[in-house]
């Protein structure tokens, strides 16, 4: 599809993140690039669950800023610069101690640093039993066979993204790129925010679909909403 196109033309269910012709409709489907053309269900089931997690934690503290949150959570977050090289660091969560730390890299943009840290307070929140410690290089953090980073980006969509701001951007007429640009996230996000909104009975079709690991090479490609 060209990139001009609205979120909003019907697409063939191949290339979204939905179930693929001939499979159930009442889950989520993505790609598994391990096996080929299959693909791995994500239960939509644990999408409302998510979702409702994100609403339970903005509720509890009373924030929607993922820094702001990352405090009222007492979490522990600490910038440190690794480099904007292919397949940099972009963040890590590790427990201590029963302290919850996130490292940020310092050297990526402000708005993806609110991305990444959005993805880690993701983690904490779904999986802080999985183990003591758990640091992601960006290969890993990103992996799509993992399908606790597909829940931590779902996590972080719907922390960044409101309903109302996604609807407001997309009822201005604006593009899909477009409607990402003005809501600062990549446009991968709001892939992944359309996935829980199709959920929750809205009409949205995306021109892309999103794996696990977008987030991998995005610092060289990235452009600020200043343009910058």
């Amino acid at each position: 599809m060209a990139a001009g196109r609205s979120a909003r033309l019907d697409m063939s269910e191949d290339f979204l993140g939905d179930a693929p012709a001939g499979m159930p409709e009442a889950s989520v489907w993505v790609p598994d690039p391990g096996t080929g053309r299959k693909w791995k269900q994500l239960s939509a089931i644990n999408i409302s669950y998510i979702a409702d997690e994100v609403g339970r934690v903005m509720r509890k503290y009373d924030e929607t800023d993922p820094f702001r949150l990352a405090k009222a959570m007492k979490i522990i977050v600490s910038y440190e610069p690794m480099g904007l090289y292919d397949g940099c660091c972009k963040g890590f969560f590790i427990v201590h101690r029963r302290m919850k730390h996130i490292t940020i890299n310092s050297d990526l943009p402000e708005e993806l640093q609110r991305v990444v840290l959005a993805h880690e307070i993701g983690h904490c929140v779904l999986h802080n039993s999985a183990g003591a410690m758990a640091a992601f290089h960006e290969m890993v953090l990103f992996d799509t066979v993992d399908f606790r980073e597909y829940e931590a980006n779902i996590f972080a969509s719907e922390l960044l993204l409101s309903d109302e701001d996604v609807l407001e951007a997309l009822n201005d007429d604006l593009f899909f790129f477009q409607a990402a640009s003005l809501l600062c996230v990549p446009a991968e996000m709001l892939d992944f925010k359309f996935r829980v909104m199709k959920r929750k009975g809205y009409k949205l079709e995306s021109p892309i679909v999103s794996h696990g690991d977008f987030l991998k090479n995005i610092e060289r490609g990235w452009t600020a909403p200043d343009g910058s």
